[in-house]
């Protein structure tokens, strides 16, 4: 999908921000993004929210030089398979454990796949079990 948008910098971090919020698809995705002129291709995770969709280059991606407020073009690459949706054991156990439905029922498909991919997208494990005490804490907000 064609995208363009402008560079904001946190700290030496550059972020993509889109001119238009992007709809219809999860957040936390990790997809590629080529940038015109010259097509060069820059890992990026996709965090929408609520009124702004944020492409953050991965952490060992070298995006070219692009300066706080400029503008940029290119095409986004987003996965087209859905995310699992079995409760992993380890988040199954968290939420018994709180007095939850280890199903997670009471989600939608949309939330629950959120849900189940950000814990996913965790590749170290203290990330991980951060993510689940966050996720608990969440849940038994809605609940409450």
């Amino acid at each position: 999908m064609r995208v363009r948008g402008a560079v904001r910098r946190r700290g030496d971090k550059p972020l993509l921000v889109l001119n238009r919020r992007l709809d219809g698809h999860d957040t936390f995705l990790q997809a590629d993004l080529a940038l015109d002129p010259d097509g060069v291709n820059v890992r990026v995770r996709v965090l929408t929210f609520d009124d702004v969709t944020v492409l953050h280059p991965a952490p060992d991606t070298d995006l070219p030089d692009r300066t706080h407020g400029a503008s940029w073009t290119g095409r986004l690459r987003l996965p087209v398979e859905r995310r699992p949706g079995t409760v992993p054991d380890d988040l199954a156990d968290a939420l018994a454990g709180a007095g939850l439905p280890a199903d997670l029922a009471g989600l939608d498909e949309r939330e629950r796949r959120h849900l189940l991919g950000y814990l996913a997208d965790a590749t170290e494990p203290a990330t991980r079990r951060s993510r689940i005490i966050t996720l608990v804490a969440g849940l038994r907000g809605l609940t409450a």
